[in-house]
């Protein structure tokens, strides 16, 4: 008996919370009161527009594409606004203060994103449940991903900022019908989470108000400006480092023995290697008359290379010449200023020919003595002539063979100094390039 009552109790007020729910419902949204092809301002008709409060949270950007020039992100929008015809007092709906409704049975303000790259930002907007406040509040939140256009500068990639902006406005409506607002100064970053790849520097709010000069009716919309630096960790390690390795690695071709013929292979093998992570750059680059930054170094050092690798052929051909006497600026450039700027200490000019003239003083001497020793023996000098000329073609053999081998040495030598002297430039070109863009970072950084 005692529990048969309690029971009853409770299917009776069961019954009278839903028959109170549905009451709600009908009395908010009866034909006869609400139509939702209506904008639900007091003042409609009147020049007074319904005043719609946005806000926008960030919750991860997916992706920033420099190539395609569009930003990916996780949002979620939220939209209030104050709807006259949906009021109640909560003491005669058993306090209910709040219901939700779906998206179908209300009018939504039509609110979409201008600078999307796709076609379903509208449609998407009407997505999701509507909380309506018994006080006629009502708030709409939308999660979505936005697929927006922003314009990147690629001048200081990979030590680039960005700035995106996502830009909101009526659709169909002028100011007159509906005037847009940003709840706070800056979107709601509390639930955002952190890219690997991107670091958010600020991310604030603009209203703006657009009068055309066609039409009298002002026009609003709200932007939000993104402001992003890129982490730079992933392309230090994968393109600054190693592009500055393969250019000291490639110093190796000048430590080699002048004589080797790896030394081509090894260039030629840092010039490829260069150019694969030049064109792993090179791949994400959007088109634009501004070079980035790691572009220039790469092209920098690539042209540094190259000179590198002429030098070192130079070099193999000065070793290998043995047939052509050494020109004077050789002698004068690269054995006289370069060996003293090196501290070599090589055969000069003035000791060559002071030792061919005391070679010709000698071969002259020796034939005179030959021909007197000749003159005594046989006593006519005209039966020598045949062994003279013999000896004169026998001492002009050796003086071309010493020439000869002086030509070797000089060539060889001024392919030491030139070999040196390229080792040289090439470790301080590399150097100073890394050095420019280190302290190029620090002023973009400072800026």
């Amino acid at each position: 008996m005692f529990l048969v009552v309690p029971g009853c109790l409770l299917l009776v007020f069961s019954g009278v919370q839903s028959k109170t729910s549905i009451d709600l419902m009908q009395h908010l949204f009866n034909a006869s009161r609400y139509d939702k092809r209506v904008i639900p301002s007091a003042g409609r008709g009147t020049n007074v527009p319904l005043n719609v409060s946005m806000g926008l949270a960030l919750m991860q950007i997916e992706n920033l594409d420099e190539k395609r020039q569009v930003l990916v992100s996780h949002i979620v929008l939220t939209l209030q606004w104050i709807d006259p015809h949906l009021t109640w007092d909560p003491s005669e709906y058993m306090g209910t203060e709040h219901v939700n409704v779906g998206t179908n049975s209300l009018w939504i303000p039509d609110i979409v994103l201008y600078n999307s790259i796709t076609q379903d930002q509208a449609v998407g907007m009407r997505r999701g449940d509507i909380l309506v406040h018994h006080s006629g509040l009502v708030t709409f939140k939308n999660a979505r991903i936005l697929h927006s256009s922003c314009k990147t500068n690629v001048a200081h990639y990979p030590f680039d900022k960005q700035e995106c902006m996502f830009t909101f406005g009526s659709w169909a409506f002028n100011g007159f019908d509906i005037s847009i607002e940003s709840k706070d100064q800056s979107g709601d970053l509390s639930s955002y989470t952190k890219s690997g790849e991107w670091e958010i520097v600020e991310f604030s709010t603009e209203q703006h108000k657009i009068v055309y000069g066609c039409c009298p009716e002002p026009y609003y919309d709200v932007t939000y400006y993104l402001k992003v630096r890129r982490q730079v960790l992933y392309y230090a390690m994968y393109f600054i480092i190693p592009c500055a390795l393969i250019a000291l690695v490639a110093a190796t071709i000048f430590l080699l023995p002048q004589d080797c013929s790896e030394r081509i292979t090894v260039g030629m093998s840092s010039l490829v290697g260069l150019s694969f992570f030049f064109l792993l750059v090179s791949e994400n680059m959007p088109p634009s008359d501004k070079v980035p930054l790691i572009g220039g170094y790469y092209s920098v050092t690539m042209m540094q290379m190259g000179f590198s690798f002429f030098m070192n052929v130079l070099v193999l051909r000065f070793h290998h010449m043995t047939e052509e006497n050494v020109p004077d600026w050789v002698r004068k450039f690269i054995l006289g200023y370069g060996a003293r700027l090196l501290h070599k200490k090589f055969y000069s000019k003035e000791n060559a020919e002071s030792d061919r003239n005391e070679n010709a003083d000698q071969i002259k001497v020796n034939g005179d003595a030959e021909d007197s020793f000749v003159m005594k023996v046989i006593g006519e000098k005209e039966y020598c002539d045949e062994i003279v000329e013999e000896d004169m073609k026998i001492a002009r053999a050796i003086e071309e063979h010493t020439e000869g081998k002086k030509r070797d040495v000089e060539w060889k030598q001024a392919a030491a100094v030139l070999n040196d002297l390229a080792l040289i430039l090439h470790v301080v070109v590399v150097l100073l390039t890394f050095a420019a863009m280190f302290f190029e970072v620090l002023f973009i950084a400072k800026s």
